[in-house]
């Protein structure tokens, strides 16, 4: 699920991130397009959530693991970038 926030002093950005930061607010709530989960009753558990990791050139989608997630045996299931010399970037599928 994702983070959405509002308050008085939400502030419409992130720090250094122009592209986050050019998207607006919908109807005063600010989507963070983190990712987040509740861990246990009271404990919130927040992550960042990037959209796309570039491999070789190519930009991959990270929502690539809600397919594995439609699988019956897989509770969850993220794809998220990993640091490779040869190609910049690699998929990690976390299952």
């Amino acid at each position: 699920m994702r983070l959405i926030i509002k308050g008085d002093h939400v502030r419409a950005g992130y720090w250094n991130t122009i592209d986050a930061t050019t998207q607006p607010l919908r109807d005063g709530w600010f989507h963070t397009g983190d990712m987040r989960a509740w861990m246990k009753k009271d404990i919130l558990h927040c992550w960042p959530f990037q959209r796309m990791t570039i491999s070789g050139g190519e930009n991959v989608h990270c929502r690539s693991g809600s397919t594995f997630r439609e699988h019956p045996a897989v509770a969850d299931a993220a794809l998220i970038g990993e640091p490779d010399e040869k190609w910049g970037e690699v998929g990690l599928m976390i299952v």
